[in-house]
């Protein structure tokens, strides 16, 4: 057993894919699984096609993985003899529709005129319908027998959790099993790889979010406990932090982005890299919100005086949905495009308006939703300002993944007068440390209490 952390932006695809083509290499066959169909692509994609095999559902993975996919090699390597069996069913199944609509003809002729029904063009039908049977089952059959062939000899495999106990995978053994994002996996469905290796590596973060299907009480119940759920944090918990291999360099975001998450959240165990440490944003604000994005302060906070508000059983605030929005307006003004800002609440119901409000122009998305990913810019609306919602939003696994996203500019909104106890108040002293804090009242204008993307 091999437990690999890999904290925001350290590259764990690159490891995974690299460890696993030395696997490969040392003749070992390897299974590449994770509970989404994204994490396995990112890792296949970057592996050597000709060994390489990705079992699944065509439609669920990227495109860029296609050629991959078992039933895309399978049909290349069987060529012409599968294309003059499929033209084949064709035009029977074209010759079964033109039967059959004779047949509806003749009939309706047929009982006109109180004859027999046409028991000739029945008979033709039926036999259709055989050829057409075992040329389909033949077809199947040899698909079948191709695809396994092609799963015995592959040296490297990727699969999700759940394919790994079905067909082709159900009887086929590896030598080792590398599980990325084990940190969201269950138990359970982390087993359903594992019993196919000798050998397990799981990669993850358990200072990220855990499998998401705790219930709002649990999650605020017990923000910190290791989750009895996650394969990765019960078995981190067992063998302890120092046994398991850290990847400490990271590749993603400007120095004054990570250093807070690294000291806060990871002891100081990951730096930058020296291609990340300073990349900033190619703007020159002036006017209106230019100290808020000056390139020179990467993560800056800014307090909103506004109050949540509830929704159902969502929350969402008003205060900081108009403020998102005239940042995201002045970014969009000053040229940064949509594709490279990205906007995050903890609360379904503060997404949702913020997404009416900015009609789609460009992402949004709750904490959960990010993980994983990464933007130039990051807008974290908060959103909680009463105490029970507070202890919601400051769970600290949810914080790291919306502080740890942003590449060159990360805006956190917040209601700082809030009870806040955790890692929002320790970000809020942070920005007042690097003289990055900022009040939204001081930058209000008449055209923005109420902006519009229109």
């Amino acid at each position: 057993l091999l437990l690999i952390v890999g904290p925001p932006g350290t590259g764990k695809t690159r490891v995974i894919a690299r460890a696993a083509l030395e696997l490969a290499k040392r003749g070992e066959k390897v299974l590449i699984a994770s509970h989404t169909n994204r994490a396995v692509d990112n890792v296949v994609e970057l592996l050597p096609i000709d060994i390489t095999l990705r079992v699944g559902r065509p439609e669920k993975v990227h495109d860029d993985v296609r050629p991959y996919m078992l039933s895309y090699k399978a049909r290349q390597a069987l060529g012409e003899e599968l294309r003059k069996l499929e033209d084949r069913i064709r035009r029977l199944r074209e010759e079964r529709r033109k039967l059959m609509d004779s047949l509806k003809v003749l009939q309706e002729e047929y009982k006109r005129v109180g004859l027999h029904e046409p028991l000739r063009t029945k008979a033709g039908l039926a036999r259709i319908e055989g050829e057409l049977k075992q040329l389909t089952e033949d077809r199947d059959k040899m698909l079948k027998k191709e695809s396994e062939r092609l799963v015995g000899e592959a040296r490297i495999i990727g699969s999700t959790l759940i394919k790994c106990g079905l067909w082709p995978l159900a009887g086929v053994s590896f030598d080792t099993v590398v599980i990325d994002e084990a940190s969201q996996a269950t138990v359970t469905l982390a087993l359903l790889g594992m019993v196919k290796a000798k050998k397990w590596v799981l990669v993850g973060d358990h200072y990220q979010l855990p499998p998401v299907f705790k219930t709002l009480e649990e999650a605020v119940e017990q923000p910190e406990a290791v989750d009895p759920f996650s394969a990765f944090n019960r078995l981190i918990k067992l063998v302890g932090d120092e046994k398991a291999v850290w990847l400490r360099t990271h590749y993603r975001s400007n120095t004054s982005i990570i250093r807070f998450a690294s000291e806060r959240v990871y002891g100081g165990r990951i730096s930058p890299h020296k291609s990340c440490e300073n990349i900033k944003l190619g703007i020159k604000p002036s006017g209106y919100l230019s100290r808020i994005l000056d390139p020179e302060k990467p993560a800056v906070f800014v307090h909103v005086d506004g109050q949540e508000q509830a929704e159902g059983g969502s929350r969402w605030n008003e205060k900081e949905v108009y403020a998102a929005i005239a940042v995201v307006r002045r970014l969009l003004e000053l040229g940064v495009t949509k594709e490279k800002i990205g906007v995050i609440a903890p609360y379904r119901a503060q997404r949702n308006r913020l997404s009416e409000e900015l009609e789609g122009s460009l992402e949004v998305a709750t904490v959960d939703a990010y993980q994983g990913r990464e933007k130039d810019v990051i807008i974290f609306s908060s959103t909680a300002t009463e105490p029970y919602s507070v202890r919601f939003v400051e769970n600290r696994r949810r914080l790291n993944v919306a502080l740890t996203r942003a590449r060159m500019k990360l805006i956190v909104l917040a209601n700082a007068e809030a009870p806040w106890s955790g890692l929002i108040k320790e970000y809020i002293e942070f920005a007042k440390s690097i003289d990055a804090y900022f009040s939204w009242s001081a930058f209000l204008q008449p055209s923005v209490v109420r902006p519009s993307m229109r």
